[in-house]
């Protein structure tokens, strides 16, 4: 397209002007396309996100006050982005391509319209998996307690038990001595 530009400047007749104009079509649709794509891929990875936030939500993490509050930022991260962009395709709640945004994109780039909302989702989502991290070892701390405890109150039963073994094989050995001393006792009647 550079070549176009120059025989735009070079003869500035009816012909290059159409030519310029058409140009400047394709480099404003280029533009807006390629602002299309970003948007759609960030709304895909929140949304790939959004279906194991609703599992930290609901399942795993529910009872967890930090990590619910670090999904409400998250959560809020996403609605702005998705607000900002239904935002600069419509107006009065109506879908429209609108001019003003089209000339936006020339002078704006995504990064420059959604860059803010994109770095406080990545940044509130990092939050929230430290958060769900810390989460986890509290539980892994809580469960390799609750083993030791299990462990301790078996070895206390293991060591009852033991005591119990030695006190019923202490009165086998007694009735045993007292049943031969009765038999020898038996057996020197008898004879």
């Amino acid at each position: 397209m550079p070549a176009a530009k120059i025989a735009v400047q070079a003869y500035p007749n009816p012909g290059s002007l159409v030519l310029g104009g058409i140009v400047g079509v394709v480099q404003i649709t280029n533009r807006f396309k390629n602002f299309q794509k970003l948007a759609m891929q960030n709304l895909a990875r929140m949304g790939r996100k959004a279906r194991i936030l609703q599992e930290y939500e609901t399942t795993v993490y529910k009872s967890d006050f930090w990590v619910q509050a670090a999904l409400i930022q998250v959560y809020g991260d996403m609605m702005a982005f998705c607000l900002k962009a239904f935002r600069l395709v419509s107006k009065n709640k109506k879908k429209m391509a609108r001019v003003k945004g089209f000339r936006l994109l020339l002078i704006r780039d995504f990064e420059a319209q959604f860059g803010k909302e994109v770095e406080d989702f990545e940044n509130h989502l990092e939050a929230l998996e430290a958060h769900a991290c810390l989460c986890d070892k509290k539980r892994l701390q809580e469960l390799h307690n609750n083993l030791s405890e299990h462990n301790r109150a078996i070895g206390q039963v293991v060591a009852g038990n033991e005591e119990q073994r030695e006190r019923i094989d202490e009165l086998v050995t007694q009735l045993w001595k007292r049943d031969q001393e009765l038999q020898r006792r038996a057996y020197a009647l008898v004879s």
